[in-house]
């Protein structure tokens, strides 16, 4: 039998109501993505890890002495003055010498760094005569310029043979005084000059008593550092004990070396007169020439030669350095000549016969410093230098009094407290890192 018109219609319109009576049907949520959790759970904790990574840098940039302590401690005296085998590189965490005192001689002075800011990122270091305590020189840093190559540098320093005391020089103009740092004591004694001026600190006497300087008048303050011309300065001798000061009627190109006898009573002075170099030796007391000889060209003077009549010069080169003594006055060679196979400066000598030298970074060697027997020709490695990050090894001074009986030691460096800037960033950064961290953990549970 088949169904009416009607009947199905009655049918069709019953399935109807059933089905929008029906529950609403629920689709349940997709799982969510293993990547999509993770990416969320690293956006909540990104800010914490870039924090944390800052400070990693910081001190990784810094240069922190990881393991070798660096606390407010002063190292115990030796017993005897102590190199170190391996200076310790720059670090932006080294205690400066005006907030931490070295409070013992020093044996050395490192000029550091590559990139020249005010950022501490050039430097000049002091070390100890423990062979461990490392300060930077913070009056050179302040009393610096802006050079004209567009970068910081810091104002000159100068090491006394005895290892007591430093002077800081200044060659922007406008200065009023010498600053001399006594090392041991901690204390700054000033020696008035008698108008403003630039000046170029040029030696120490051997007994530490008296600074050759050559002065230039410069009543203001120059933006750059004076970079001299032909006729800089006039040389002059002050005694840093009465602050009297002698004219010599010289007037001295401002980089050529000057150099004390082993006496303290005459100058080696290097000067270009009638197209050509000369050497003069000029006596102290009395400013008068006493012996004077022609200079070979490209060679300088370096220094006198204790005991061996003459001064050491050499002829620098890229790749090899020359050293040889000159008689005065005749200028005959004392000796032979001796090549070194790399680039070197002298430094200081150690004995009659054995001077040191520092010696640049060459056949992927770090620097060195190396002593030279001026008989034989032979070279011994004295210590070396590290090298990290911009923290390149520019020059060195050492305490030459203290280097006859000088050993070494390989002890950690200690830094002295840390600087308060250095302290401060930390803090901050490590209270930022806390925060943030907090902020994600509750994130993390709600």
């Amino acid at each position: 039998m088949t169904s009416s018109q009607p009947d199905l219609e009655a049918r069709v319109a019953a399935a109807v109501r059933t089905i929008a009576d029906e529950p609403q049907i629920v689709r349940p949520p997709l799982p969510i993505r293993r990547e999509r959790r993770v990416a969320r759970g690293l956006q909540r904790w990104a800010p914490a890890a870039a924090a944390l990574g800052v400070l990693v840098m910081i001190l990784l940039v810094a240069g922190v002495p990881w393991g070798s302590g660096g606390g407010p401690t002063t190292a115990a005296p030796a017993s005897k003055p102590l190199l170190p085998e391996t200076f310790a590189g720059m670090s932006l965490v080294t205690a400066k010498l005006s907030d931490a005192p070295l409070k013992q001689r020093a044996i050395a002075v490192v000029s550091q760094g590559n990139l020249g800011t005010t950022w501490g990122t050039v430097q000049k270091v002091v070390v100890g005569a423990d062979g461990r305590t490392y300060r930077r020189i913070d009056l050179a840093e302040s009393r610096g310029a802006q050079g004209a190559d567009a970068e910081w540098h810091n104002a000159q320093t100068l090491l006394s043979a005895d290892g007591t005391q430093i002077a800081v020089g200044d060659e922007r103009g406008g200065a009023t005084e010498i600053p001399l740092l006594d090392l041991v004591t901690g204390e700054r004694h000033d020696v008035k000059l008698a108008r403003p001026s630039a000046y170029r600190l040029m030696g120490w006497s051997p007994e530490g008593t008296k600074l050759a300087v050559t002065v230039r008048d410069v009543a203001a303050r120059e933006a750059e550092v004076f970079d001299g011309d032909e006729e800089d300065g006039r040389l002059m001798v002050v005694d840093v004990s009465t602050g009297s000061w002698q004219d010599l009627g010289v007037y001295q190109n401002w980089w050529a070396p000057v150099a004390f006898s082993a006496d303290g009573t005459r100058l080696m002075v290097q000067n270009y007169v009638d197209q050509s170099w000369h050497l003069d030796a000029i006596e102290v007391s009395s400013g008068r020439t006493v012996a004077s000889t022609n200079l070979p060209r490209d060679w300088s003077i370096t220094g006198y030669a204790p005991d061996l009549g003459g001064a050491v010069v050499i002829q620098a080169g890229d790749d090899d350095t020359r050293l040889q003594v000159m008689r005065l006055p005749d200028g005959t060679p004392a000796g032979r000549e001796i090549s070194l196979g790399r680039s070197a400066d002298p430094v200081a000598w150690r004995s009659a016969g054995t001077l040191v030298l520092f010696s640049t970074s060459h056949a992927g060697r770090s620097p060195e410093l190396i002593e030279l027997d001026v008989d034989t020709g032979a070279v011994r490695v004295l210590a070396t230098f590290e090298e990290p990050l911009l923290g390149g090894v520019n020059s060195v001074a050492l305490a030459s009094d203290l280097l006859a009986d000088a050993g070494t030691t390989d002890a950690q460096p200690e830094r002295g407290p840390w600087p308060v800037g250095i302290r401060i960033a930390i803090g901050v950064l490590l209270g930022g890192i806390a925060v943030v961290a907090v902020r994600s953990w509750r994130r993390a549970r709600a």
